[in-house]
């Protein structure tokens, strides 16, 4: 709610139909990511290279593992 004050009350369609959009390309994208990529890497490389790559993804999101 907090974003939402102060904004445009007309902006609010546009705010909604962009916020859907993004939704569903994250959706598409992790479907992706599940289906194809992990069981690649998977099959492809080894326990140390997985991990590798685990924490290079997580630190991309500020996570660590």
């Amino acid at each position: 709610r907090l974003l939402l004050e102060g904004l445009d009350p007309q902006a609010l369609p546009r705010l909604k139909a962009a916020a859907e959009a993004f939704t569903q390309l994250q959706q598409a994208h992790l479907q992706t990511e599940n289906e194809l990529v992990l069981p690649s890497a998977q099959a492809g490389l080894d326990a140390q290279a997985q991990t590798a790559m685990g924490r290079e993804m997580a630190s991309r999101r500020g996570l660590s593992l």
